[in-house]
């Protein structure tokens, strides 16, 4: 079957390409492939665009494929003179990037860590100035030593090497520093379950179960206190202030069935939800 697949990719992508001549369409991908190509092959259409911006902004570049990423660099090169990526030379100040490429999650869309690692490469030879946004003003001290002490974990502590290892494929860890911005007590609670032997959906289940039972613990029984938003008094907490975060709205299910069976209140929101919710 694996080797059949393989001899038909050709003729899939072939027909697909047929497709799309004969409806007068593109794709995402050929958008992104036609820009760059034109970018690279026509001198005088890379003048023109690179013309007609001052300046480029890029959030979130541990994020940006290959394709994206030539397309930048391209607008943002000194001239118009060269011929493949490798041999860009960025005009200095043009282009600022943002990123963090611990976040690097999305290589399922071509994202990819060492192009980052290489754009960055290519910026500081371009005189920049080049800052590390570690200060967090979002989370309580006792959850940023958690994060810490997690990255140190996987990561290794943090140090001065390489952003980007590609021998080892890994990337340099930043501790995150907290702004000393005030918070009520805040701590992160490891609920733990599970058995190696449940099945998937069962897993699921027991992790709706559980966490359905510690949300109502957390409101009706608990003696944890948070600061109001409106008043800043510790009071305790309501269904309201709960959020739970899923990785995919196909299992939330697991928790909802159980939140319903227990009598927790909860509205679900994301995708096709938001339309189906009553």
């Amino acid at each position: 079957m694996a080797q059949r697949l393989v001899r038909l990719r050709p003729v899939i992508l072939a027909r697909y390409d047929e497709v799309k001549r004969a409806r007068g369409v593109v794709d995402q991908i050929d958008l992104l492939i036609e820009l760059r190509d034109l970018l690279q092959r026509n001198r005088d259409a890379r003048r023109f665009y690179q013309d007609r911006f001052d300046h480029l902004l890029v959030d979130e570049f541990q994020d940006t494929d290959p394709l994206q990423a030539e397309i930048v660099m391209y607008l943002c090169e000194a001239g118009a003179e060269a011929e493949r990526f490798d041999d860009i030379a960025l005009q200095p100040g043009k282009l600022t990037i943002v990123g963090d490429p611990k976040q690097s999650i999305y290589r399922f869309r071509r994202a990819d860590i060492a192009m980052y690692a290489a754009v960055c490469d290519k910026v500081r030879k371009a005189s920049v100035c080049e800052a590390q946004l570690t200060v967090n003003f979002r989370s309580a001290v006792s959850i940023l030593d958690w994060l810490n002490d997690a990255f140190d974990a996987v990561l290794g502590p943090a140090g001065k090497g390489p952003l980007y290892d590609a021998a080892t494929g890994t990337v340099r860890n930043v501790r995150l520093v907290s702004s000393g911005k005030r918070h009520a007590d805040a701590a992160v609670h490891v609920l733990p379950f599970g058995n190696a032997e449940l099945k998937v959906d069962e897993s699921r289940d027991l992790e709706g179960e559980a966490l359905a039972h510690y949300l109502r613990f957390l409101v009706e029984e608990s003696e944890i206190r948070i600061a109001d938003p409106r008043t800043g008094e510790l009071r305790r907490p309501h269904y309201g202030d709960i959020a739970v975060m899923m990785i995919a709205t196909q299992t939330v299910h697991h928790l909802t069935s159980e939140l319903d069976r227990i009598g927790v209140p909860h509205v679900v929101r994301g995708g096709t939800l938001f339309i189906q919710d009553s």
